[in-house]
């Protein structure tokens, strides 16, 4: 992984994050998927939407950061520590660019252990708010659409992690608390609606 990272540079380029495609395995090492990094050349902000629409994968284990710009920016941290490998990925990739490496060179684990379901929905929105909020800093030129595209995104995400709540009152504050910070960008009945037509034709 690490080899590979480096030799996407040229002789003296300096960066602030490295990525590779990352594998899905299961918790006795079966790959479950497998995505290569199709964002050679996107912009920051496109190299943003594209992880709004899923189509670049960002773990831990697929970054390689430059050390002291990680330092510069404070480390991993966000306020409930959800993103806090996002944080300073967006910020090191958009303030001292990126190089990308298409193969697959990295594993990520699902197994029954992984806690981003257990968390509550408002530590999760504190998190995503934030994020749009940097998102914004450091972009300001891009900041109306890449903020209602990334409330339209974390909106269904907040969805997603309610409708796992054993509690029907817990996922109907939930439901109704996301919407409200997501400035109602996705209602939850449209949500569910697209959802159960996506089920019917298979997708």
């Amino acid at each position: 992984f690490v080899e590979s990272c480096m030799a996407a540079l040229e002789p003296g380029q300096s960066v602030g994050t490295i990525h590779t495609g990352v594998r899905i395995i299961d918790e006795h090492d079966r790959v479950q998927e497998e995505h290569p990094n199709r964002a050679g050349g996107a912009s920051a902000a496109d190299f943003i939407r594209g992880w709004y629409r899923g189509r670049t994968s960002l773990y831990l284990c697929n970054t390689l950061y430059n050390t002291a710009r990680l330092k510069e920016a404070g480390g991993f941290v966000s306020q409930k520590n959800l993103f806090n490998d996002l944080v300073p990925t967006f910020t090191l990739a958009t303030k001292y660019g990126r190089a990308d490496v298409r193969d697959v060179k990295a594993s990520f684990r699902r197994h029954s252990g992984n806690r981003g379901s257990s968390i509550p929905v408002r530590d999760w929105t504190v998190d995503s708010l934030q994020l749009l909020d940097l998102v914004c800093d450091l972009l300001p030129g891009e900041c109306a659409e890449l903020r209602a595209e990334g409330q339209r995104y974390f909106c269904k995400k907040m969805y997603w992690y309610a409708s796992r709540s054993p509690s029907a009152r817990q996922r109907l504050m939930d439901y109704l608390r996301s919407y409200r910070a997501f400035n109602y960008s996705v209602s939850p009945l449209h949500y569910f609606y697209a959802k159960k037509i996506r089920r019917r034709l298979g997708l």
